[in-house]
C-alpha cells in the first residue's frame, strides 16, 4: 500500500489560499523541487510530507483525505 497525491485538490487549494509553490515549499520547510516533483506525480509522499502539508494548511487529520488517496500497490 502507497499513499497518492490529489494534485489536483492540492493546486486548487494552493490558488484559494494565494499559495506558490516556493510560498508552500516555504512554509512546509520542504525545497521548492521537492514538492513540485510531488505535485507533478514524479515522487511519491511519505508520512513527514503529509505532516507538514497538514500544519501548512492549519489542517486536522480528518482533512487527510481531501489531499491524499491509499493507493493498492
Amino acid at each position: 500500500m502507497s499513499v497518492g497525491l490529489k494534485s489536483n485538490v492540492l493546486k486548487r487549494y494552493m490558488d484559494s489560499h494565494n499559495f506558490t509553490v516556493y510560498s508552500l515549499a516555504d512554509a512546509m520547510d520542504v525545497a521548492p523541487s521537492t514538492l513540485y516533483r510531488i505535485v507533478k506525480g514524479e515522487r511519491g509522499v511519505g508520512s513527514s510530507f503529509i505532516a507538514k502539508l497538514l500544519h501548512a494548511f492549519e489542517l486536522t487529520e480528518e482533512d487527510f483525505s481531501k489531499f491524499f488517496v491509499i493507493q493498492e500497490n
